[in-house]
């Protein structure tokens, strides 16, 4: 039985009421999202700029980087970093894959996105093409693609700095060692670091880039100059990694070793 027009009237607002109720109910669930995915990606950025430089202790020399890690396991900072940022690259792997496509006909879309972005941005270079290709959304494509392949090498770094800790699997005590690392890294790990270095200065200064637009940090600036900004992050961070991993692999030797008396 159809039901009278007054009483589909009555019922429209209630509709209405509980629709709007849903949607700011589920706008919250994807603001704390964000929240925890921005929060987490900027906190593992200062991270593994500050672990840049703990591992940077190797261009005192072999004894400098021995000390630092006994200073920072002996007064137990290791440890709980170790176990903080862990947690932390779980989180974000987690709380960030939401944005990743997961079915087969959101990647070929995705892919198909890429490829035609790519395709404009040629033509725009060649002064074929009529506009230029919107380049948030090619950060945004290198991010995704950046994000997946660290969840793989990262896990495995991430493994390796637990192991050594905690352990003494592959040192003579427990603690990170310059010999281990040292070790390990001209025995072949070198390339994965080189890979590893790549990766993140890209997703890095690519998140710092969208968390300044998303939540207007960089409002009085312009988008071209916080990409600058983002850029020259990345190159910084590249370079002074890419110098410490080959004092690392033995190709250059340590510039201030002599500060140690070595």
């Amino acid at each position: 039985m159809r039901q009278p027009s007054d009483v589909i009237d009555a019922e429209r607002p209630a509709e209405q009421a509980r629709s709007r109720a849903t949607d700011r109910a589920a706008a919250r669930r994807e603001l704390r999202w964000e929240i925890i995915s921005g929060g987490s990606g900027f906190l593992l950025t200062v991270y593994i700029w500050l672990h840049l430089f703990d591992v940077g202790s190797l261009l005192f020399g072999p004894e400098g980087f021995d000390r630092l890690a006994e200073f920072l396991e002996g007064f137990y900072i290791a440890q709980p970093v170790v176990v903080l940022v862990t947690l932390l690259f779980l989180i974000h792997a987690v709380v960030a894959a939401r944005k990743i496509p997961a079915r087969m006909r959101e990647r070929r879309r995705y892919n198909r996105l890429a490829r035609q972005l790519a395709k404009s941005d040629r033509s725009w270079i060649a002064g074929e093409g009529i506009e230029r290709p919107h380049q948030d959304t090619r950060v945004w494509i290198w991010q995704i693609r950046t994000g997946m392949l660290i969840l793989l090498l990262g896990s495995f770094h991430i493994g390796l700095v637990t192991l050594d800790t905690f352990t003494s699997l592959w040192g003579e005590r427990h603690g990170m060692e310059a010999a281990t690392t040292i070790e390990r890294v001209a025995a072949g790990l070198s390339w994965f670091y080189l890979a590893l270095l790549v990766l993140l200065a890209i997703h890095a200064s690519a998140g710092l880039y969208r968390l300044a637009i998303k939540w207007g940090v960089g409002a009085s600036y312009s988008r071209p100059a916080l990409q600058r900004f983002a850029r020259i992050f990345g190159i910084a961070f590249l370079v002074f990694g890419v110098f410490v991993l080959v004092v690392m692999a033995g190709w250059v030797p340590a510039p201030f070793a002599f500060l140690m008396g070595s």
